[in-house]
């Protein structure tokens, strides 16, 4: 169902007409009537898998970005975490051919009553222990952190680069009303590595 309405969702288009790109409105409007119609047509499966590549092909194409490689961790936040008491380190390689890393993190906030109160920091180093930056994340934000790095700027130094997670203030309890994640109970980085 989602793939059908992926395939067939209309771009969508600023007022000066330029196709608004993928991380800006997804796939595109919803078109429920044809995404009907492509699954009720005879070889519906086979132009499925077309519709879907091309709308994939188009989307991907809208961020001027490719993504070799993407590696995402989770675990289970703990009752509290204060001044860095869950921290964990990921160590990925990151080849000379990527030019930007897109780092994210979701963690339990208080996010239900319209509030963060939780902080949780992600600091990224490059192969030569060069720190090329820390997330940041809205005081209203629904626990959720992000960085945007361009290598390239920075001088960084292909190779094996360290993602040091740090719990700085948090608590997470078993009610889901002040301390859901976006995912849940959950804390979840994401590490996307792009090229031009």
């Amino acid at each position: 169902m989602r793939t059908a309405l992926e395939a067939t969702a209309a771009p969508v288009t600023d007022a000066a007409g330029n196709t608004l790109p993928f991380w800006e409105a997804g796939y595109g409007h919803v078109d429920l009537a044809a995404a009907v119609n492509l699954v009720r047509s005879k070889n519906w499966a086979k132009q499925l898998a077309g519709a879907q590549t091309t709308a994939d092909q188009r989307a991907l194409g809208s961020t001027g970005f490719t993504v070799p490689r993407s590696d995402f961790w989770t675990w289970d936040a703990p009752r509290a975490a204060i001044a860095g008491s869950d921290s964990r380190t990921f160590a990925v390689a990151v080849p000379a051919t990527v030019t930007h890393l897109k780092v994210t993190l979701s963690h339990p906030s208080l996010t239900a009553v319209g509030l963060n109160e939780m902080n949780y920091t992600v600091t990224v180093r490059d192969a030569a222990d060069k720190l090329l930056g820390t997330t940041t994340e809205s005081d209203f934000g629904a626990g959720t952190a992000s960085l945007f790095v361009d290598l390239r700027t920075l001088g960084a130094t292909a190779g094996a680069y360290t993602f040091h997670v740090s719990g700085d203030l948090a608590a997470s309890d078993p009610d889901t009303l002040d301390s859901e994640s976006a995912l849940g109970r959950v804390v979840v980085l994401q590490v996307a590595q792009l090229k031009r």
